[in-house]
């Protein structure tokens, strides 16, 4: 049983947040700062997550879609897109109203989440 089918409600997202590892968690966080139901190219999450490779973002995106917290997709020109689940990203949302994203999109100046920078 994965963790995020055993918890439900509310706190559903806490829980499966507390069951990760820090460096999962951090890019679990970076989540609330996409906007909803908007795919997002996985070159960006890479970025926003500070990954230190394309091999290492697809495989945290392939963990999160493992668990229900986004899906991806692989267009024919070989890019691939991830769209973030929409009751996870309300939950982070609730839960961290303080979520401020800089720059373009994090592309830029990059992102803050909860005072710290990506």
């Amino acid at each position: 049983m994965s963790v995020l089918s055993s918890c439900s409600g509310r706190h559903a997202g806490r829980v499966f947040e507390e069951s990760l590892p820090d460096d999962l968690a951090r890019a679990y966080r970076y989540l609330a700062a996409l906007p909803p139901e908007v795919p997002v190219p996985l070159m960006v999450l890479q970025r926003m997550w500070a990954s230190d490779s394309t091999e290492d973002a697809a495989e945290t995106a392939h963990i999160f879609e493992m668990q229900g917290v986004l899906k991806t997709a692989q267009l024919a020109d070989g890019t691939v897109w991830c769209l973030p689940s929409p009751q996870h990203l309300a939950q982070l949302r609730v839960r961290m109203p303080e979520v401020v994203v800089q720059g373009a999109g994090c592309m830029g100046a990059g992102c803050m989440v909860a005072g710290h920078h990506a």
